[in-house]
This record gives C-alpha cells, sequence and structure tokens, in this order.
C-alpha cells in the first residue's frame, strides 16, 4: 500500500509480464487492466499491437489514445494468468505526478476485468488481494 501525499491511498501488486518485474496499482473503478506502453514494449520488443477502437477516456475525461496487446506471460505475484489482453496507454503524466512525490514508478493498472474474472477480494487492513484462480 502506498500514501498518495497524506490524502489517500493506492493498493499496489507486484507483477511479472515475461519475467519482468512490474508495479500495478489496484484500481477497482478502471474497467480494463492497462499496461504501460513504452514499459511493455522496451520488455517485448517484437510485440505487435493493434489498434483498440473503442472509447477510452481517462479519468480527466479526455479521450487517450489505446491499443491492445495479448500477452501469453503474465503473473500476479507467483500466481500465472494466462491470455491476457491488456490495453496499451501512455501512463508517462501519473508516472511524473508519482515521481513528485518520490513514489515507485507504475507500470499498469489492475483492473475490473481480471478482478471480476478471478473473484477479486480486496483487503485493505491486511493489506492483500485475494483470487480465485
Amino acid at each position: 500500500m502506498i500514501r498518495i501525499d497524506g490524502q489517500g491511498y493506492h493498493l499496489m501488486v507486484k507483477a511479472r509480464l515475461y519475467g519482468y518485474s512490474m508495479n500495478l496499482v489496484l484500481d477497482t473503478g478502471a474497467t480494463r487492466s492497462v499496461l504501460d506502453a513504452h514499459r511493455t514494449l522496451k520488455i517485448v520488443p517484437q510485440a505487435n499491437p493493434r489498434p483498440w477502437n473503442k472509447l477510452f477516456s481517462g479519468i480527466g475525461g479526455e479521450n487517450l489514445q489505446t491499443q491492445c496487446l495479448q500477452v501469453s506471460e503474465f503473473c500476479i505475484e507467483d500466481v500465472p494468468l494466462p491470455q491476457r489482453e491488456f490495453i496499451l496507454l501512455d501512463l508517462h503524466k501519473i508516472n511524473h505526478v508519482y515521481a513528485a512525490f518520490d513514489l515507485p514508478r507504475i507500470d499498469g493498472v489492475l483492473g475490473g476485468d481480471i478482478l471480476m474474472e478471478y473473484q477479486g477480494v480486496i483487503n485493505y487492513m491486511e493489506q492483500y488481494l485475494q483470487l480465485e484462480i
């Protein structure tokens, strides 16, 4: 769990994409799970993302350029989640804000799609996420 400027909290989940460590923010309000486009394409340079032509809006209401990518090697902690599709977004602005507060880099967002599929249970007091695999 990370504290944001003394005003709120974000639960951070450790993940691995093709063996590379990633920090994901747990966001129950996010419809889809997201990976940072720049970091993901550095990890998987041979990736061939395709345009995602559905409306996707950020928290500020702005329409965002999006792509999607099918991923075959993804784990939350040590639990593999097979064949996942992620939305790719530029998370530079978010990471700029996090850096200003000396917070860890955000590599993605764990959203409602994975939480629903795996019946996610979040315990803020114990600081854990439980998924039914």
